[in-house]
């Protein structure tokens, strides 16, 4: 099916669109749908320490949400950077953390009855007895409020779930990976 797109708006940061097609039936019909205003790729990191396999989480308040959100460290790709890049510089920024890329997903979409945003997944594995990772400090961006969360990966699906509230949002994505089998290295 071949869309012909509509912009009905456009901001700083998203478009707002309306995609006009026509069904396998023969239908035509419209969806709308917002997009980034430039195009890039979000990566989402998965950051694990080794050796005692706790989880690293970024917990900060996203107004679309009106509340907290738990995510993994994120990001978006800058001109000329591969996906390995974007994690480790995002890593170190909201959460201090050095690490090595250990996996890559391929390219993904999170919520595509609503958005035209890709992701990839990217593991990180952070070595806990390299003297940079002992008092880990962020470098967050101005408009970035981040709370560094780090959980055991045996209790973390637990721990979430009951932090998860009114005020407190888990991001789909985490519950996704902590339950899914394989789930410590799905690139392997």
């Amino acid at each position: 099916m071949e869309s012909r797109i509509q912009t009905i708006h456009s901001g700083k940061w998203i478009h707002y669109r309306v995609a006009k097609f026509t069904d396998p039936g023969g239908t035509e019909r419209s969806w709308e749908y917002v997009d980034r205003t430039d195009d890039r790729i979000a990566v989402i990191i998965v950051p694990i320490c080794r050796p005692s396999n706790d989880l690293i989480f970024a917990r900060q308040y996203r107004p679309a949400m009106g509340c907290d959100v738990v995510e993994f460290p994120a990001g978006l790709v800058d001109e000329g950077e591969s996906f390995a890049e974007t994690a480790m510089r995002e890593l170190r920024e909201e959460t201090g953390y050095l690490g090595k890329v250990i996996w890559e997903s391929p390219i993904l979409c999170s919520s595509p009855g609503v958005t035209s945003e890709r992701t990839c997944l990217v593991g990180v594995e952070i070595d806990e007895n390299d003297p940079a990772n002992r008092a880990p400090e962020a470098a967050c961006e101005e408009d970035e409020w981040i709370e560094v969360m780090r959980i055991p990966q045996l209790t973390a699906a637990a721990e979430l779930k009951a932090l998860s509230s009114d005020t407190v949002i888990v991001d789909s994505r985490i519950w996704a990976w902590l339950v899914s089998p394989g789930f410590d290295n799905p690139g392997g």
